[in-house]
């Protein structure tokens, strides 16, 4: 083969694929589409509860007497999702004290421990207050992030002698559940 043949053929044979390349571009452009949704993420919500008197002993009475009562209010504070939330308690010693306590809580919406729509939550001794797996007290999705309620007790005026120098202790939890 000579110089001008194998010019000839290199030409013929490089022209040959540039047009097919030239074809196949505009082709494929043609018959392209494409479309995307990108910087998809995913995160996890929080629950948070929180009361006005966080760091607080909420009941510290000393020297009752048969016929005393007092209560106080305690803010209950939910942010984050939608949540159902209990209130459990559990009567953690004493020397028997718990057992005599007449103990009534009160949940209030739309106001505060004086007023608003009032719903008991219990009302018994302080020994039997439900201490685990407690029913929902309030969605929070329905009644809102933020709740009052009212722990009153009582000593009965029938209470004997026996109590003299008796203690109860009690704890209160609150726990959200993401509903």
């Amino acid at each position: 083969m000579t110089r001008t043949t194998t010019f000839r053929a290199t030409a013929i044979v490089g022209g040959f694929l540039l047009a097919i390349l030239m074809i196949m571009t505009v082709s494929r452009a043609a018959f392209t589409a494409e479309t995307d949704n990108g910087g998809n993420t995913w995160s996890a919500g929080t629950l948070n509860l929180t009361n006005d008197k966080v760091g607080e002993v909420l009941f510290e009475v000393p020297e009752i007497a048969p016929g005393d009562s007092g209560w106080k209010c305690i803010e209950i504070i939910h942010s984050g999702l939608d949540a159902d939330v209990a209130l459990s308690g559990i009567a953690t010693g004493g020397t028997g004290l718990q057992h005599l306590l007449d103990v009534t809580i009160t949940r209030y919406a739309g106001g505060d421990c004086n007023s608003g729509t009032s719903y008991d939550v219990y009302d018994g001794k302080l020994s039997a207050f439900p201490g685990s797996t407690p029913e929902p007290l309030w969605d929070t999705s329905v009644l809102g992030s933020t709740q009052h309620y009212k722990i009153a007790w009582s000593l009965p005026a029938s209470t004997g002698n026996s109590a003299q120098g008796d203690t109860g202790l009690a704890r209160f939890t609150w726990q959200a559940t993401s509903n």
